[in-house]
């Protein structure tokens, strides 16, 4: 995923997606990050960005619906770079 601060290049987020351990979640993220699709991060705005922790962005202006990934209790936080989605 390509990252701006408007029409300023940041660089390029890489995650790599755990389909056989949480598959809807890891479709869920990958839609998100393609453009056009109706759930795009794209236009997403960044509301906190805490450096070497975490980002958290706020829902984007093309999802209208929630939606709910399944908690997978076999992936754990516990190497760097980690990234999840949030439940709530």
């Amino acid at each position: 995923m390509d990252l701006a601060s408007g029409t300023k290049p940041l660089g390029r987020l890489v995650v790599e997606l755990y389909h056989d351990l949480s598959p809807v979640g890891a479709t869920h993220l990958r839609n998100r990050c393609l453009s056009g699709s109706k759930a795009s991060l794209q236009g997403s705005t960044a509301h906190k960005l805490q450096a070497g922790y975490a980002v958290w962005l706020g829902k984007s202006a093309a999802a209208a619906d929630c939606f709910r990934v399944p908690l997978c209790s076999r992936l754990r936080h516990v190497e760097l770079g980690a990234v999840s989605l949030s439940l709530n």
